[in-house]
């Protein structure tokens, strides 16, 4: 037996993730094809990459080498009788070796080729520069640019940035010494961060502001270049011609290089403050080659040896005597194939695992399986956690056999290599980066203090995939609860707590007014309407399902109307009770059952499944049903045993009570033996599937069970052992399995009642069959016709002919004895007589409301009397005996301002052609309550049970309206909770001072004009002021023991009413009313 409470969070999960490992296993070759795929592909990058090592690791990508005795050819040297350095390599093998020493190499400054120095041009309208025809000589001086905010200030100091003179008797006896004071350029190398010293074709150049050429000679060539300060007004200036200069800035495609640019600012005697240009153009910045070297610190120093002149004279100077560059290890040269294919194959490794978790959550949603364990009670928070941390479980293990298989990397990556995308390769593009940066320098790549690099990428990386994660969890909750099949959330779902409940919410619960129905013209649906009501008034449990104005209507497309699939449905079903639904196709059965087990969401109305609403409380309604829906959901990869396990774990069953409840189902519904429970779903076949789902709707016990069309595609044998097992039945299923039927055509429930009484009603005949050979059937027919005048031949086929007798004029001996002398007379190959069955009662019902014949059906029901059980003779008249009427009160008075009020007249005698009626009920219009409605303002209903003078007791509902103050300029006119509450007591308080204190004749007096309004109106004024206060509803709860005299004495004398006589024209065409089929 199940647990009547709910299955824990944990049992949930627990129930959700045996499922979800059960899956895998029957997915063990997919998983086995996931991780070998990431396998070979890293031992295919593993081999090539030692094929790579192999050749790279020749001599000739090695420092050079040489033996110590320079006789033994260096394959064959022992390893500590090499030599190995600069001198021994050729260019390429010099790049390799390692440079414990540097040499050290005099500051020099990056200067324009003398092709490219700035010259006059059309687009740099600066005449200061040098005309460009000393571009033919390769004279050209070299330009230097200053601004500042001291114009003379900083053309003093500029001015002594250059020696005017050189001499190589400047240099003295340290040449190095005088290198470092004058020498200011060399030609411009940076490859592989070569040393210069390498090259001995390099050139020196130095900067004078007169050139003088030098007569001293040295063994290096010394070139001397004339310098041109230039000033601009401003830094706007400077960075114009510095762009307009570039190759790329100007239309004419021309190249004006500056040596550099020095902004002095507010610099003065006393502040020294100046911004340096300079070119950055051989920086290199490309995915394959290092950065060059930028002589910037050069130009620091000519200004500051400048500014110190200025201030100390000509003999203060800052010796800038060289530069050195860092000890340099061996470089191994490698190529690292992981590097360069690294982000394009890790991403196609990774987004394998992405169509397996996709695939898994669109197949549980594509085949309903998602609301299927809905409806048997798991809730959102254990399948989000376990489908969460279950896919995040496969992804890490997916990922740490790739990094086991080849990944060099930390275990740190392992977190960010979980989500595929745009981010993930931009991630992996740095990581390469840093590696081949590592490759050359010899270094480990990235490392985490590297993440606060500028023009480092990964940090952004990280901040992106951990904001992905979270927004993107929290969207796929919020699309889930909003846009999942079912009963769906609204889009502010997660401010329910903050949202103020509009006065206008009650209108469609608490207000569900009666309405001009076809409906209304059948007695028995008249009932089920009025039960649901009474129930709604006293909130209770005690009734399973109650159904109230239900209603379904999809929107029509493309120019069609709207379909109607549940039209007003007025529904209870007690505890215990098994209800059948028949129709056909289309008459909204599965329409109905799917608003109940939450598929789908009601347009209008509403129902209660134990008291929770279908439209709010869904989730607390699937912890105590059980759903077989129209078509099997199921996991064709599970076996029976196990889909009935994990559901039965969703329904909180237990160790050996779930066991046995999993082996019981099994048996009752034959698929335990023959190893069909721990066969794959996906090999059963249709009946096997059906048995099934039937099973997983029962285990548990659940409280309510709906089963849509269980039967279909069963086998006759199947199908009764089917209901054998929901209700020890027989093989015709409705009447003896269901305690009640309804019959739905178009929408609407057109009768409700158990087999015998639709039978009784509807049905009223025999079926007799009889064959015989084609000559014979005329008088097969003329023998129907002796017994019975009124017998109608519903089939005609070879000699086989049915006909329908009635009951009222046959007997059954009579039938016999008929057909015995029949057969005296011709041969009778076969013959029966059968009862109406419930077939043929749904077949007839069906014909009428097709036929627009089912309005006078209940018609003439209701003028031979109808009664609840069985079938018997009345007189007329005694059928109108205790019938409710309902007619407009201006049928009653002829005033048209009173049409929107309903009177419900109960018929209590009958005085030969006059009918006596008393007072049963008052209503109000839906149209009449639409107009009530406004905006801005409080709708108040208050309602009481009271009980008059002459003992009938009634229940009075009351309804208003809020209306501004006086001189009240605000719009709105919402009153308070706490005025609310009072003003339902004195609603409640007047109504029963007003009815205590009168008979019900009286009472009902005071209804018309508004007796008790205009009081309540007049009592709450000081509370809050109302409008458009009525008694909108009135019903007798409980009338006194009938009394005649006093029923005459209400109607007091009266003659003989046979009506009014109206002529009507000869002319005029009586036209039979359609049925009319209106939501109620």
């Amino acid at each position: 037996m199940a647990n009547s409470a709910s299955a824990s969070f944990f049992t949930q999960a627990k129930a959700l993730l045996l499922k979800n490992i059960t899956f895998q296993k029957r997915n063990v070759k997919t998983n086995v094809r996931l991780i070998l795929f990431p396998a070979v592909l890293c031992v295919l990058l593993f081999v090539l990459q030692l094929l790579f090592d192999t050749q790279l690791d020749k001599s000739k990508f090695k420092c050079g080498c040489v033996c110590a005795d320079n006789r033994t050819q260096i394959s064959q040297c022992p390893n500590s009788e090499k030599r190995c350095g600069v001198q021994y390599s050729d260019f390429f093998q010099a790049a390799m070796c390692p440079i414990p020493n540097p040499v050290e190499w005099p500051p020099l400054l990056q200067l324009p080729a003398p092709p490219n120095r700035a010259v006059r041009t059309g687009f740099l309208p600066f005449f200061d520069l040098p005309d460009a025809s000393c571009r033919r000589t390769d004279s050209c001086p070299l330009s230097l640019l200053f601004t500042g905010e001291n114009h003379s200030f900083a053309l003093s100091v500029s001015e002594k940035m250059f020696r005017s003179t050189l001499s190589i008797s400047d240099f003295g006896s340290n040449f190095l010494a005088g290198l470092a004071v004058n020498v200011l350029e060399i030609k411009s190398l940076g490859l592989l961060f070569m040393p210069h010293g390498y090259f001995c074709n390099v050139y020196l150049q130095s900067i004078v502001p007169l050139l003088v050429v030098p007569k001293d000679c040295v063994d290096v060539e010394i070139k001397c270049a004339l310098a041109k300060n230039l000033w601009r007004n401003s830094s706007t200036d400077i960075n114009s011609e510095l762009y307009k200069g570039y190759q790329r800035g100007n239309s004419e495609g021309q190249i004006n290089e500056i040596v550099s640019a020095f902004d002095f600012l507010n610099s003065n005697g006393n502040r020294y403050n100046v911004g340096i240009w300079y070119n950055s153009t051989y920086h290199q910045d490309t995915e394959y080659t290092a950065n060059a070297l930028l002589r910037v610190p050069r130009s620091v120093n000519l200004i500051s040896n400048s500014y110190l002149q200025f201030l100390l004279g000509p003999g203060t100077k800052i010796i800038f005597e060289f530069v050195k560059e860092m000890p340099k290890p061996e470089t191994i040269f490698r190529l690292d194939i992981s590097s360069i294919v690294g982000p394009l194959f890790f991403t196609w490794v990774i987004l394998q695992l992405f169509p397996v978790i996709l695939t898994s959550l669109v197949y549980e949603k594509q085949q309903k399986l998602r609301i299927m364990m809905k409806m048997h009670g798991l809730g959102d928070r254990p399948y989000w956690m376990i489908s969460y941390g279950y896919f995040l479980v496969t992804s890490v293990i997916y990922m740490l056999c790739f990094v086991i298989f080849g990944s060099l990397l930390g275990g740190w990556i392992i977190l960010m290599e979980l989500y595929p995308g745009f981010a993930l390769y931009r991630g992996l593009y740095e990581l390469a980066q840093f590696s081949i940066q590592g490759n050359t320098r010899g270094t480990d790549g990235m490392k985490w203090h590297n993440l606060s690099e500028s023009t480092n990428g990964m940090k952004a990386v990280l901040i992106i995939m951990f904001a992905e994660w979270i927004v993107m969890l929290f969207a796929a909750f919020y699309i889930d609860q909003v846009l999942t099949l079912g009963s769906r959330k609204g889009p502010l779902f997660l401010l329910k707590g903050f949202q103020k409940k509009s006065p206008f919410q009650k209108l469609d619960t608490q207000m569900q007014v009666s309405k001009e129905l076809s409906q209304m013209e059948k007695p028995d649906v008249i009932q089920e309407k009025e039960k649901v009501e009474e129930l709604l008034l006293e909130p209770t449990i005690n009734h399973a399902i109650l159904c109230d104005d239900l209603r379904k209507v999809y929107p029509g497309r493309d120019g069609n109307p709207d379909k109607f699939a549940v039209r007003g449905l007025f529904l209870s079903v007690p505890p215990g009770e098994c209800f059948g639904m028949l129709g056909p196709n289309g008459a909204g059965k599965t329409s109905f059952i799917n608003m109940m087990i939450g598929l789908t969401k009601p347009t209008s109305g509403t129902a209660f499944v134990q008291g929770l609403d279908i439209r709010t409380q869904m989730g607390g309604i699937y912890t105590t049903m059980g759903v077989c829906p129209q078509h099997d959901l199921l996991w064709d990869n599970l076996t029976g045993r196990e889909h009935l396990l994990f559901y039965g774990r969703l329904k909180n069953l237990r160790g050996s009570v779930l066991t046995q409840a999993v082996e019981d189902s099994l048996k009752d519904l034959n698929l335990f033996h023959g190893g069909v429970a721990d066969k794959q779903v996906g090999k059963y076949s249709g009946g096997m599937k059906r048995r099934l789902s039937v099973a997983i709707s029962l285990i548990g016990d659940p409280k309510i069970v709906y089963m849509d069309e269980p039967s279909s595609g069963l086998d006759p044998a199947s199908r009764k052992r089917l209901w054998s097992v929901v209700k020890h039945a027989k093989q015709n299923q409705a009447e003896a399995l269901c305690d009640r039927l309804g019959i739905f055509v178009n929408g609407s429930l057109q009768c409700v009642g158990n087999a015998k009484e639709l039978k009784a009603r509807y049905g009223g005949t025999y079926v007799l069959t009889v064959t015989t050979s084609s000559e014979h059937e005329k008088d097969v027919e003329n023998m129907v016709q002796k017994l019975t005048p009124n017998a109608n031949k519903i089939y005609h086929l070879s000699g086989t002919q049915k006909f329908e007798l009635p009951k009222e004029d046959v007997r059954i001996s009579d039938v016999f004895q008929a057909v015995d002398v029949a057969k005296r007379k011709f041969t009778v190959s076969a013959w029966g007589l059968v009862d109406t069955t419930l077939e043929d009662v749904f077949i007839k019902l069906l014909s009428l409301v097709r036929h627009g014949r089912w309005k006078e059906q209940a018609h003439l029901q209701r003028e031979e009397g109808w009664q609840e059980e069985g079938l018997g003779t009345k007189i007329a008249s005694e059928g109108l005996k205790h019938k409710v009427f309902e007619v407009s009160l201006v049928d009653l008075q002829g005033d048209e301002d009173h049409a929107f009020r309903k009177i419900r007249l109960r018929a209590e005698d009958i005085q030969g052609k006059n009918v006596l009626t008393n007072f049963w009920g008052m209503d109000f219009t839906t149209i009449k309550l639409r107009s009530l409605v406004r905006k801005w303002q409080t709708l108040i209903e208050a309602h009481v049970d009271v009980k008059t003078t002459d003992s009938y007791t009634l229940r009075m509902f009351c309804i208003g309206f809020t209306k501004r103050r006086v001189n009240q300029v605000k719009r709105t006119c919402y009153a308070q909770s706490s005025q609310i509450r009072h003003i339902r007591r004195k609603m409640r308080e007047i109504m029963t001072n007003q009815a205590i204190s009168c008979d019900l004749k009286e009472l009902v007096r005071k209804f018309i004009p508004e007796i008790i309004g205009k009081e309540i109106e007049k009592a709450t004024s000081s509370i809050y002021p109302l409008q458009n206060v009525f008694v909108r509803k009135v019903k007798i709860l409980k009338a006194p023991k009938f009394d005649l005299g006093k029923l005459m004495e209400v109607h007091g004398d009266y003659s003989e009413d046979v009506g009014t006589k109206v002529e009507r024209h000869a002319d005029e065409i009586i036209v039979e009313e359609p049925t009319e089929i209106i939501g109620a």
